[in-house]
């Protein structure tokens, strides 16, 4: 409680002597941080608050930023924040439990901070970025929302107390209690309770202070402020009322200033003219805006729309009184023209052109055409109506050669007119398959036993293209390998050396069969160590530890021994070797190596020196870079650093004129603002101390000019007509100079473009509707405004056919094996179009490589037997192509030996199956009722369908009624039973077997 009572005395004496007697009513105990935002220009928010050390912020972009006459700052698309952790503040949180923020604001707009739209705008936040935060108040449309992290919360907080935002200047306090319970505040009334719960322990402490935004970007608050103050407890509603009592603490007696002035409208009738002025000065500020000198009523914001305009309005002049307790203000008059509006009839500018495509492919049509909207279309065959043609396009989808040579053409109309466009004709191309083609052939390998060898193959050719990979060995045998455009020997053997590998391609239109490669096995001998990387030298200071280490390669295990000089060392048999401590009498010139050894193998590294030196003595500091002059405008801030060395630690104090300052006690100072009448000729230097003595750099000089008057905006390069192609985006920049902060209000046919505040702006997507817009910017800072010149957009038609897609025929598929199918697809305006496969069977994937090429993969299980449909789909973003393919799944079916054959134990049975074979291996194994006996055979290369496979049965085998099983190799649960078979004792004649 003591210490508490202290921090109260301390910051009390602060806040007095900054504001004076007039301001000593505001409440002190718990206050952490303190900005009136009465700096009145530069880059930084002074922190007001006496605490030690003093928490001021830094703005990000100036050009965005206004400070006001009467006191406060006017924010826009910038951020302000701590320059580093706000650990003070939030550890003094933490640890009450509580907190309240106060502030004086007003923001600019009610439509900014909608989360539905993607756009979020913070005005005080102490977060790293969104996901990650221990208090946040936002701004989303008409209402201020809050997020508070507790131990009761997620990382991200939780929603928190709510309350109505206006745009007139507001007392907002948020505070939040050791109970758990947030509570809002709104111009001295309370209008808000939330309950939370948790505590404050997980705030963290490395996150900074932000206003005005995230602390990343993204999430910018438009608005003026005129006060800020935290504190470590929760404010209860007298201290609320306290201090709302009090004020802003701005500069009182200010009449209305005009920071941007309305401006002239030109508009074609009946599109809707708005006037906009934007002020400062002491609130509340009243407007009246007049038409021709005379009030119009109800017209007291400070914008004004008029929707819709009439032929009658054009020359009309505008212009708006503002008002406040000390003093009235006219703003310029803003002219409106209205140009009458003249009907345009439909007409054709571009009729559809001959085409021509290949049977199957679809067929666009397209006219370009312009008149007054709505426009109308009516496409014709041969002169007859096409049903539902009434777009600017029309597609023929898989047409047939009897297609060929019809004529088509569109009637375009509005209420003006009528226009018919030029007759265009269709040729339709036979379709003729190609057979495969073998873009690129298998390769030689040459591994060693037992590792894998994979060969491919790549090809062109009309979908579904078969594999069939060939492995012919020496010793006369053939394997049928895999069925896709990769397979792999996997493991290798001594009697797959020096075997011919080839694979057979075919589709409907023909048969391929690639060259022959070489496939070399060699036997798989072991590795002694090898020393990859060697120990090398050390040099330490006594006592510090001392560490070698070495990197081997070899057939493992690895032995280590480490040896000093050539002496073995105890328990050092790692890669690695550390001496704990060194002393330079003992172990300086020391030398370490290490023997590795495996069975085949020995190896002894390179020897290693240790040097152990004894510390210098300590050296008192010097400063080896002094501060250097200074030369400010004013209020600029200005900085001084020195570079000293010296036994560590150093310790600086800067002075004014010899005289200590308070808190510069680091290698550098920092003057935030600067004043003329002041700070003109101040003089700097810095003590810099240790253990062993102390030193004083030379005098730096700080020289102070006046700021010169403000110089309003000029054009320098006006925006350039643009001419795109829809629907790609159009932009328009303008180059402007003047003083600082300049802002941008881009404007289309006149009228403001809501977000386009930028030196460059962008029209994201482009329709034809857009053909002819007219686009200006207006460019305004505390000196004036300019309007430059009007830039024209022209805007084409793009994208006039759609996306065409390769032939996707219906499969068939085995349960256990890989299916998969490549896609290819071209567009005729260019771009690759974009792939996917939207319905697709459970357990299924699909790539798009974004070169007008998929693939689409799948495994289908026992539970996907039957029909199953893919729906592919090529899409430029304006027109799509959509194939269903059904792909037809069935399992393996095993077919012999024949039900009551009987064979004796020990014979060959001759095992079928029918399919579709599977793309891989089969294991065939013995089973009797519900019982497994044997495992005969694993890893089979499939054969074609209906082949058969010899297998011996074991001699031992019992007599009885068995079934072969056979199942797809690595899919455990997908297997199939042969029909029942008998099995007799060896020598058992065959008159018996009959019986």
């Amino acid at each position: 409680m003591h210490l508490r009572l202290s921090l109260f005395v301390a910051v009390t004496l602060a806040v007095t002597e900054v504001w004076g007697a007039a301001q000593t009513n505001r409440v002190s105990d718990g206050l952490l941080a303190l900005y009136t935002f009465e700096e009145g220009g530069g880059d930084t928010v002074v922190d007001l608050s006496g605490i030690d050390p003093a928490l001021d912020l830094a703005i990000q972009n100036t050009n965005n930023t206004i400070w006001l006459p009467s006191g406060g700052l006017l924010v826009k698309d910038t951020t302000i924040g701590s320059s580093g952790a706000a650990s003070n503040l939030v550890t003094a949180c933490a640890t009450s439990g509580q907190f309240s923020v106060e502030f004086w604001l007003k923001p600019a707009s009610l439509l900014q901070g909608d989360p539905i739209a993607g756009n979020r705008s913070l005005i005080f936040t102490l977060s790293p970025n969104e996901s990650s935060r221990n208090v946040s108040i936002e701004q989303q449309g008409q209402l201020y929302v809050t997020r508070l992290r507790t131990t009761s919360t997620a990382q991200d907080g939780t929603p928190g107390v709510q309350g109505f935002a206006s745009l007139s200047l507001t007392h907002l306090v948020v505070t939040y209690d050791g109970g758990g319970v947030m509570r809002l505040y709104v111009n001295g009334t309370a209008t808000g309770t939330q309950s939370v719960g948790g505590g404050l322990t997980t705030w963290d402490a490395a996150y900074p202070l932000v206003l005005a935004n995230e602390a990343t970007g993204g999430a910018d608050w438009f608005g003026d402020f005129h006060l800020v103050a935290l504190y470590n407890r929760a404010l209860s509603l007298g201290e609320v009322e306290q201090n709302f009592a009090v004020g802003t603490h701005d500069g009182s007696d200010t009449p209305p200033l005009i920071v941007q002035q309305p401006e002239g409208v030109s508009v074609v009738e009946p599109q809707s003219a708005l006037f906009s002025v934007a002020a400062g000065g002491t609130q509340p500020l009243s407007y009246q805006w007049r038409r021709d000198g005379a009030s119009l009523a109800g017209e007291t914001g400070n914008s004004y729309l008029i929707n819709p305009t009439v032929a009658a309005d054009d020359g009309a002049a505008f212009d708006v009184v503002i008002s406040n307790t000390y003093g009235v203000v006219t703003s310029a008059v803003a002219v409106l023209n209205v140009a009458a509006y003249v009907p345009t009839p439909a007409q054709i500018n571009a009729s559809p052109t001959n085409t021509a495509v290949t049977a199957g492919q679809a067929a666009t049509f397209t006219v370009q055409a312009s008149g007054d909207a709505p426009l109308q279309y009516q496409w014709r065959r041969e002169g007859n109506p096409i049903a539902s043609a009434n777009q600017s396009y029309y597609v023929v989808n898989g047409p047939t050669t009897n297609d060929s040579g019809a004529a088509f053409d569109v009637v375009v109309s509005n209420a003006y007119g009528v226009a018919t466009s030029a007759v265009a004709v269709l040729t339709v191309i036979p379709y003729i398959p190609p057979p495969p083609t073998i873009t690129q052939q298998p390769v030689s390998i040459s591994v060693n036993e037992p590792q894998p060898a994979t060969f491919s193959v790549t090809a062109l050719g009309d979908e579904p293209l078969t594999y069939q990979w060939i492995q012919r060995r020496t010793n006369g045998t053939q394997v049928v390998g895999g069925m896709a455009a990769e397979w792999s020997v996997d493991p290798t053997h001594a009697t797959d050396n020096g075997s011919d590998i080839y694979v057979v391609l075919s589709n409907v239109a023909g048969v391929v069969t690639s060259q022959v490669v070489l496939l070399t096995v060699a036997p798989d001998l072991p590795d002694p160590p090898l020393i990859l990387t060697q120990p090398v030298d050390v040099t330490v200071l006594e006592p510090a530890s001392a560490a070698f280490s070495v990197q081997a390669s070899g057939d493992a295990p690895l032995t280590y021994q480490w040896r000093r000089g050539t002496n073995l060392l105890a328990d050092a048999t790692n890669t690695f070797y550390v001496l704990l401590s060194t002393g330079a009498a003992l172990d300086d010139g020391a030398t370490f190596d290490v023997i590795i050894s495996n069975a085949v193998g020995v190896v002894t590294s390179d020897v290693a020196t240790l040097t152990v030196n004894v510390p210098p003595n300590p050296q008192a500091p010097s400063v080896d870079v002094p501060p250097g002059d200074a030369n400010v405008q004013e209020p600029a801030a200005v900085s001084f650093s020195v570079l000293a060395s010296g036994e560590a630690p150093l310790h600086y104090q800067w002075r004014r004129g010899g005289t200590p300052i308070g808190g510069a006690t680091s290698s550098s100072y920092v003057m935030s603002t600067t004043s003329f009448a002041t700070d003109n000729g101040a003089t700097f230097d810095v003590v810099v101390t240790n253990v062993i003595g102390s030193t004083t750099s030379q005098v730096a000089l700080l020289t102070v000019t006046v700021k010169p008057p403000p110089v309003p905006p000029q054009i320098i390069v006006n925006p350039p007509n643009v001419s795109v192609t829809a629907p790609s985006p159009a932009g328009f920049s303008l180059l402007a100079s003047g003083d600082a902060p300049l802002f941008y209000q881009w404007r289309r046919s006149g009228t403001n473009i809501l977000g386009a505040t930028q030196s460059a702006h962008v029209h994201t997507s482009t329709v034809i509707g857009d053909d002819g817009a007219l686009f200006d910017c207006i460019v305004s800072n505390a000196a004036g405004s300019v309007t430059s010149a009007v830039a024209l957009l022209t805007v084409e038609l793009a994208n006039l056919a759609s996306p065409q897609l390769g032939d996707v025929a219906d499969r068939s598929a085995l349960t256990g094996t890989l299916l998969t199918i490549a896609l290819t697809a071209v567009d005729p305006d260019g771009p690759f179009p974009a792939l996917s496969a939207p319905v697709m069977p459970p357990g299924a994937s699909f790539v798009d490589y974004s070169d007008g090429t998929g693939l689409f993969s799948w495994t289908p299980q026992g539970s996907d037997i039957g029909s199953n449909m893919v729906r592919f789909i090529a899409s430029d973003g304006v027109f799509s192509n959509v194939v269903d393919s059904i792909i037809t799944v069935s399992s393996l079916v095993v077919t012999g030996p024949t039900a009551d054959w009987v064979f004796r134990a020990s014979e060959t049975v001759w095992v079928t199956w029918t399919g579709p074979a599977p793309a891989g291996a089969v294991d065939i194994g013995l089973w009797k009722g519900v019982q497994w006996i044997a495992e005969l055979a694993t890893n089979v290369p499939s054969p074609a369908n209906d082949m058969a496979y010899p297998l011996p049965l074991p001699a031992a085998l019992a007599p009885g009624k068995y079934r072969m099983r056979v199942r797809v190799t690595g899919a455990p649960d997908d297997f199939s039973y042969s029909p029942v078979f008998r099995v007799v004792a060896p020598g058992l004649p065959w008159v018996s077997l009959l019986l």
